[in-house]
C-alpha cells in the first residue's frame, strides 16, 4: 500500500470515529397517481439548519399540485427558528408547493429550519404532510437535537486556515519530492563520506 493510500485510510478512519451517528428519514408512497419520496435528517446541531427534500413523480395523465409542509407541537414552536434566528409574525410557514406535469419529476425542499440554542437536547415529534391535489399523507418525523458547534465560525476559520495552508504545502512538498527523486532511491544506502582530515587508505600503503 502506497504512502498516500495509508494517509487517506487513516484520515477516513479518524473521520468516521469522530463523526456523530449518521441517520436520516427516508419515506415514500403513492397518492392520486403521484409517487413521492421524502428525505430528511433525523438529527441536527443546535444553531444549525435542517433541510427536508421531497421528490414527486407524476405517473398519471393529469397535472397535479403537490406540496410538503411541516408542523410541530405548540409548546415546541419556540424551540425552532428560520435561517439561523428566531421566527417573527412575518415569518412564512414551512410550506412548499409545485405543479407536476404528466411524466415529470419535480423536487422541492423545506429549508432553513433552525434548532435554537438554550433548550434541552431532545427528540422532537415533528410531522410532515405530503399533499397531492386534495389527498394528504401524514408522516411522523422525529428530529433529535445534539449539542451545537464547539467553536464559532470565525474561530473555526482562524484555526482552519493555517492548518489548510500547512497541509497544502506538505502535499506540494511530497509531490515534488516523489517526482524529482529516482524510483526506489530511499532504499539505497549512500556511500560514507570521508572526513576532511582523513586521507585515503591507498596514500599510506607501502609499495611492494
Amino acid at each position: 500500500m502506497s504512502t498516500f493510500k495509508r494517509i487517506a485510510l487513516i484520515i477516513g478512519v479518524v473521520a468516521v470515529a469522530t463523526s456523530p451517528p449518521a441517520g436520516a428519514l427516508e419515506s415514500e408512497g403513492d397518492a392520486a397517481g403521484i409517487h413521492f419520496s421524502v428525505y430528511a435528517p433525523d438529527w441536527t446541531w443546535q444553531g444549525r439548519d435542517a433541510n427536508i427534500m421531497a421528490v414527486f413523480e407524476n405517473r398519471s395523465d393529469a397535472i397535479a399540485t403537490c406540496a410538503i409542509s411541516l408542523t410541530m407541537a405548540e409548546d415546541h414552536a419556540g424551540h425552532f427558528g428560520r435561517d439561523g434566528g428566531p421566527t417573527t409574525e412575518e415569518t412564512p410557514p414551512l410550506v412548499e408547493e409545485v405543479s407536476v406535469a404528466p411524466g415529470e419529476t419535480r423536487r422541492i425542499a423545506l429549508t432553513g429550519l433552525t434548532a435554537l440554542h438554550g433548550f434541552p437536547r431532545q427528540t422532537y415529534p415533528l410531522s410532515l404532510t405530503l399533499a397531492v391535489n386534495d389527498t394528504e399523507t401524514k408522516i411522523d418525523y422525529p428530529l433529535r437535537t445534539i449539542r451545537g458547534q464547539a467553536v464559532s465560525d470565525g474561530l473555526a476559520v482562524s484555526l482552519g486556515l493555517p492548518i489548510g495552508v500547512a497541509l497544502l504545502f506538505s502535499v506540494a512538498f511530497a509531490a515534488v519530492l516523489f517526482s524529482t527523486s529516482a524510483p526506489g532511491a530511499w532504499k539505497t544506502i549512500p556511500k560514507p563520506t570521508p572526513e576532511p582530515n582523513q586521507s585515503e587508505p591507498w596514500i599510506n600503503q607501502t609499495p611492494k
